[in-house]
């Protein structure tokens, strides 16, 4: 799998993401507001998975 550069194509996020780039990690932050915590968790520098 390759970077996903499309996000309106996902109504969650796709399985198996491991942290994208910090501006990527904020887009998906509004955009899944449920997994927020997650992107949060990532955008603090851990690995969540």
């Amino acid at each position: 799998m390759g970077r996903i550069e499309n996000l309106e194509d996902y109504d969650v996020p796709p399985l198996g993401i491991v942290c994208p780039d910090l501006v990527r990690t904020d887009i998906y932050r509004k955009k899944f507001g449920r997994y927020k915590e997650y992107y949060d968790g990532c955008k603090a520098g851990g690995n969540k998975q």
